[in-house]
């Protein structure tokens, strides 16, 4: 993982692409989803590893129940507390543990902040490693199943596809991947779609 960690690591130095790619697949620079003021915070982890020569990051199913992302498939994370957190790096990592039992990451590095209108939170990813593949303890009331996703996968174009959904009056074009029979869309592909072009751009795709 050393070698992964100081690609990304020198290419986390440089301007993040995020809202570049974002344009592209709906209106981000538009003032609807500029954040207010006052928008929620949360973190969320985008946590590598190794198993049997490829890399890893896992995602979850969110339990189906009320709420505005309920059974959509998510990163690790959640809400800023500011009575246990000292940093959004510090929510990733707590949420990590919490959700899935990820423990012992080493941090890289952040991506670009995401504003999530439904939910009216300002997200901001954060990539980390961990040396050995988790011993995953999922939380039942938070996950109804953890799906390791290989990384080439997210890379492999045939994967890739467009989701479209209604956000009050909008129509919202956004990039979704299809992996392990599921639809990963919304602010996660998001997410997503930054850190694989950062990923690409540090030397690592082998595709």
């Amino acid at each position: 993982m050393n070698a992964i960690r100081n690609s990304l690591t020198e290419r986390l130095k440089e301007p993040l692409p995020g809202p570049e790619i974002w344009k592209h697949w709906t209106s981000r620079t538009d003032p609807h989803f500029t954040p207010p003021t006052n928008a929620k915070q949360a973190g969320v982890l985008i946590c590598l590893y190794q198993r049997k020569g490829d890399i890893f990051l896992p995602v979850m199913m969110r339990p189906s129940r009320s709420g505005p992302h309920s059974g959509q498939i998510s990163l690790p994370g959640g809400a800023f507390e500011g009575d246990r957190d000292t940093s959004l790096i510090d929510t990733a990592l707590r949420e990590a543990e919490e959700e899935m039992g990820i423990r012992d990451v080493a941090i890289i590095g952040t991506l670009s902040s995401l504003y999530i209108p439904v939910s009216d939170f300002l997200v901001q990813p954060v990539i980390g490693t961990v040396d050995a593949a988790p011993e995953f303890r999922p939380d039942p009331t938070e996950v109804e199943r953890i799906i390791e996703v290989p990384v080439d996968e997210l890379l492999d174009r045939r994967n890739h596809s467009t989701h479209t959904f209604q956000y009050k009056e909008r129509t919202i074009h956004a990039p979704a991947f299809r992996v392990a029979g599921e639809n990963i869309w919304g602010a996660t592909a998001m997410i997503l779609a930054e850190f694989l072009h950062v990923y690409e751009q540090s030397n690592l795709s082998r595709n």
